[in-house]
């Protein structure tokens, strides 16, 4: 099982590594699932999953796949706001809140 050995090395991605590290201990290691899933604060039917992933597809299936749905919007806008003060664009905070990037973002006053 070196494969799962060499993955866990170079992967960068703290998810993806937990799941090869769970399918190590389970596969290699020999620690039962319900086990794995205790160390690693996961529940036992993830485990479960990741194990059964690897199985048919190897490392490649502990990978998330892309998912459904409309994909989050980062704006040039927002970013802009973030980097201003709140009492600059008018608001009497000291930091930003969500209700006032949500009020900014609509053109609301929070008063």
């Amino acid at each position: 099982m070196e494969e799962l050995e060499k993955a866990y090395r170079e992967e960068k991605n703290a998810r993806i590594r937990q799941r090869i590290l769970g399918v190590k201990m389970y596969l290699v290691d020999g620690f039962r699932e319900y086990r794995v899933a205790e160390v690693l604060g996961v529940s036992y039917s993830t485990v479960k999953k990741w194990v059964a992933k690897y199985k048919r597809g190897g490392v490649g299936a502990l990978r998330d796949r892309p998912r459904s749905g409309r994909p989050r919007k980062y704006r040039e806008e927002v970013k802009k706001v973030l980097e201003t003060s709140p009492r600059e664009l008018g608001y009497n905070l000291e930091g930003w809140t969500m209700r006032a990037l949500n009020a900014e973002e609509e053109g609301d006053s929070l008063q």
